[in-house]
């Protein structure tokens, strides 16, 4: 198990512009399908996306010939780009996102415009990937994450997101097919923009992934983590990002001192995962996010953290924005990596990159 996580470890510290059409494909054998290497394929099960484009905005899709074999467990990232030239901006309100049947996570991030990972990135290249920065390199923000087929993410009044048109986008989609007959993966994005004026606040999405996680087979278990982050911040949302065996969540505000301690969210369920604010939440220089993964393991192997469905997760998300900077620098925003346990029993990052 330790020589897993090691590797796991390696992994991840190493590694027309507002007018688009909806896209609708429906095919099967007798309509010339091809399979993943242009083979024709017969038996496969194609599903249509249905999702309008915005009235004001873009819409964004994956391709359209990726077919998942039956059996399959694997993630792709996949590049795709915002149309129109540099100068162009999207102050983006909302975001949509929709996955075919058969997807299990989604997450996109977007490349640092004129970063060594945006000239890596091809619109169309389509690799298998443990996580996007692996695939590309890390110079990427965070955009929108989802364990649902679909996703609205709407952020509060006067806060939006930037992007540039050409800016390539890197989208990391996950799918399990436990079915006796290939089918088709892919992914929409909807991105609803505004007048640049109406956004004073320009969103940033992280995570905090604690690799400790370990459950025996038939076994439970219960970790804590503990996340800090550059602060003062304001916090719109939080995020759960576990599997089938996880069951409670929970996450705690936590002053500088680590002792007063003020319970923000109990999710019970996997699927229960976003919570968002009435009001946003401030934290202040010093204090901390902790958070709680617990599972149920009921299979008969051991469950660490990993990428596919027979591994688990312990990641909590944040949605922010810095009130002090309403016009952030184009820069990475690299998730927080918990990789040891204190003699308290918290696993912590230590620092605030």
């Amino acid at each position: 198990m330790l020589a897993r996580l090691y590797i796991l470890i390696a992994v991840l510290v190493l590694g027309a512009a507002c007018t688009t059409q909806t896209v609708s494909q429906d095919t099967d054998a007798h309509t010339g399908a091809t399979g993943p290497n242009g083979e024709a394929q017969v038996g496969l099960s194609a599903a249509a996306l249905e999702l309008d484009s915005p009235e004001v905005g873009t819409q964004v899709a994956t391709r359209s010939d990726l077919w998942i074999q039956a059996g399959d467990d694997i993630r792709w990232c996949e590049v795709v780009e915002f149309p129109g030239e540099p100068e162009q901006t999207y102050a983006v309100e909302r975001i949509e996102a929709m996955i075919t049947p058969q997807g299990r996570e989604l997450f996109v991030s977007a490349a640092v415009p004129n970063s060594a990972t945006a000239a890596l990135m091809e619109p169309g290249d389509r690799i298998p990937c443990n996580r996007a920065g692996e695939a590309f390199g890390e110079a990427l923000q965070g955009v929108v994450s989802s364990q649902q087929s679909y996703l609205d993410q709407r952020y509060p009044a006067d806060v939006g997101k930037r992007f540039f048109g050409g800016q390539r986008l890197v989208v990391e989609h996950h799918y399990e097919n436990p079915t006796d007959e290939p089918v088709q993966g892919q992914v929409l994005l909807n991105f609803h923009t505004t007048d640049a004026e109406q956004v004073s606040q320009h969103v940033q999405l992280t995570t905090c992934d604690n690799l400790t996680i370990y459950t025996p087979p038939k076994g439970h278990s219960t970790h804590l983590g503990e996340c800090a982050l550059d602060a003062p911040i304001q916090i719109s949302e939080l995020g759960r990002r576990t599997r089938s065996f996880g069951t409670d969540f929970k996450v705690w505000q936590v002053d500088e001192n680590g002792t007063d301690t003020s319970l923000l969210w109990h999710s019970a369920d996997h699927r229960d995962n976003q919570y968002e604010f009435e009001t946003p939440l401030s934290l202040t220089p010093g204090e901390r996010l902790r958070f709680q993964c617990s599972y149920r393991n009921t299979s008969d192997r051991e469950l660490a953290f990993g990428a596919t469905t027979d591994d688990e997760t312990c990641s909590l998300l944040l949605t922010y924005w810095d009130p002090t900077e309403p016009t952030p620098e184009l820069k990475a925003t690299p998730g927080r990596v918990l990789l040891n346990v204190d003699p308290d029993g918290i696993a912590r990052n230590h620092h605030t990159p």
